[in-house]
């Protein structure tokens, strides 16, 4: 057997043995996830579903930091040493008044559930696999306030799963900008003077118009979106 045969053997072997043990936790995960589904918690109060993640892994093996880049329910746990160093993304939260309507609870399971099959089967020596809890992630701000505080900084590569109305193992997401707009009007009396008036709102819906005019020549990959957040 060459040296590439037995290397394939290898992977084959820790892959299944890695398949057995993410069975072997079905049931501890799925209850998990029940759990936090029936307990939600909304960006950077999620204490009950970060705690309980963080103590699941402990029992892998985990080494465990907290309270990090200043938020009390972000966590990284480690497992192994030396590079490459491999992070599964846990995200935690649900919206205020709908609960886990973005399967947060079923995304973070997943992997905090995938970190402790493989802290079974990955050989010594290999590198380092992590699990950052990211809370947040509805705000928007747990991963961007991750990034600014260095904790990506020394990793290779993350990954997380999500759910979806398809089954993939790559998405392509959309770049996205954000921009805003305030039109400016001028007052005037409606009945006396009002050819001395400028209707801002007028503006607003002529660009919304617009833009709704321009849809049907815009690739298909693209989405323009907006929102009227003050109307006068």
């Amino acid at each position: 057997m060459n040296r590439i045969t037995e290397k394939t053997a290898d992977l084959a072997r820790i892959k299944k043995e890695l398949v057995s043990a993410a069975e072997g936790l079905e049931k501890r995960l799925t209850a998990m996830s029940d759990d936090f589904y029936r307990n939600p918690e909304t960006g950077l109060e999620e204490r009950r579903t970060s705690n309980a993640m963080q103590e699941f892994l402990k029992g892998f093996g985990f080494s465990v930091r907290n309270n990090i880049a200043g938020m009390p329910t972000a966590f990284a746990a480690s497992f192994g040493s030396g590079r490459p160093a491999i992070a599964l993304l846990a995200e935690m939260d649900a919206l205020p008044a709908i609960g886990h309507g973005c399967g947060h609870n079923v995304a973070g399971c997943a992997s905090v559930g995938a970190g402790a099959a493989l802290s079974r089967v990955l050989p010594p020596g290999i590198g380092t696999l992590l699990v950052l809890g990211t809370p947040a992630e509805e705000l928007g701000k747990g991963k961007i306030e991750m990034i600014k505080a260095g904790v990506f900084k020394d990793i290779d590569a993350a990954m997380m799963t999500h759910g979806s109305s398809k089954r993939m193992v790559e998405k392509h997401f959309l770049g996205l900008v954000r921009l805003n707009f305030t039109f400016f009007g001028h007052e005037s009396h409606a009945s006396a003077y009002p050819e001395e008036g400028i209707n801002a709102l007028d503006a607003v819906i002529q660009t919304f118009n617009s833009i709704n005019a321009l849809r049907q020549q815009l690739r298909s990959d693209v989405r323009v979106h907006g929102i009227i957040t003050d109307g006068g």
